[in-house]
């Protein structure tokens, strides 16, 4: 069964996340911070990884900075989850690592399943960075 970890602060979002997750047939694991992401990736291996662009403490550009500098990590496509329209938080986020971007409020289940499921056919090692479904026009 795929496994995808959403790291978001906001309990609610994060709950949704991970129950539209599971409705795909997913294993859907949860971290409250991106400290906490980091730790669950020494012992959990994910297929995807979607993080929130904007928490307390270390934000998501971050993480998945630290993520692409593990060789444990650096292969898994990871997806920046951001509630922020600013196109150049997303260009850098692309910049630093992130698969793509989604813009909370303009993505919908539908395409959510859709870009997972293109990670999960690619594999390995094949996550560059490709279109970003619910970016700002």
């Amino acid at each position: 069964m795929p496994t995808v970890l959403v790291v978001e602060d906001h309990e609610d979002t994060l709950e949704v996340m991970a129950k539209i997750i599971d409705r795909f047939g997913y294993r859907a694991l949860r971290a409250l911070t991106a400290e906490a992401g980091l730790a669950m990736l020494a012992t959990e291996k994910p297929d995807i990884i979607i993080v929130d662009g904007m928490m307390p403490g270390m934000n998501g550009t971050e993480f998945i900075r630290l993520c692409r500098a593990d060789l444990n990590t650096a292969h898994i496509p990871v997806i920046l989850y951001t509630a922020l329209m600013d196109a150049k938080f997303s260009e850098d986020a692309v910049r630093k690592g992130a698969n793509e971007v989604w813009h909370k409020g303009r993505i919908d289940v539908d395409q959510m399943q859709e870009r997972l499921e293109h990670y999960l056919r690619k594999g390995p090692g094949d996550g560059g960075s490709s279109n970003q479904p619910g970016a700002a026009q």
